[in-house]
């Protein structure tokens, strides 16, 4: 039972859900199958069983990009991205950092308050402006290849691509892997 203030939200959010999902193309019988598989619910009348194909995370599809450069530079990228996705999913590292940057633990008494901010901002908040640039500016900077006479586009692509091309070995890697080419001669 839902506490009386999410009583609504627990009600419309399946259906919002299927809605969704009808919109993206999951069929009656793929959500038919998750409910018996996941629920032990039986297949409706006249639906057999259906193949849900797992989820395409990025460390899977990675490899189906024919496009070299542009695999390549996902590859690359995916080092960071497995870093940083290390916060949300516990791995060791960044457990151990979220130790010393929480102030209830005994663990954080052994960096000062300098010290501590210094690793923050290194290591997960500057780290995370910096991939969020990038994204943006390599996400825009593939947009030139679908909208190839908007001058615009290619001028705010190129004016970000500027700012970070030479900014760190890593912004220069994904450069040389795959904007350059992209961006030609505004780059």
């Amino acid at each position: 039972m839902a506490l009386p203030a999410w009583e609504q939200f627990v009600s419309e959010t399946p259906v919002d859900l299927i809605r969704l999902g009808l919109h993206f193309g999951v069929t009656q019988a793929q959500m038919s199958t998750v409910a018996f598989q996941e629920l032990g619910k039986p297949l409706p009348a006249g639906i057999t069983e259906q193949n849900v194909p797992p989820f395409p995370t990025p460390g899977k599809v990675i490899g189906k990009i024919a496009d070299h450069g542009k695999r390549r530079m996902l590859e690359r990228l995916y080092m960071n991205y497995v870093e940083l996705c290390s916060f949300a999913h516990g791995l060791g590292e960044a457990n151990l950092l979220k130790l010393v940057f929480d102030k209830r633990s005994p663990d954080g008494r052994m960096f000062d308050g300098i010290e501590k901010e210094k690793k923050f901002n290194t290591n997960v908040s500057g780290q995370s402006h910096r991939i969020s640039f990038l994204s943006i500016a390599q996400s825009t900077a593939e947009l030139t290849k679908l909208y190839p006479s908007d001058t615009e586009l290619s001028v705010a692509a190129s004016n970000a691509w500027n700012q970070l091309r030479g900014a760190s070995l890593f912004t220069k890697a994904i450069w040389e892997l795959r904007t350059k080419k992209l961006l030609g001669i505004l780059g």
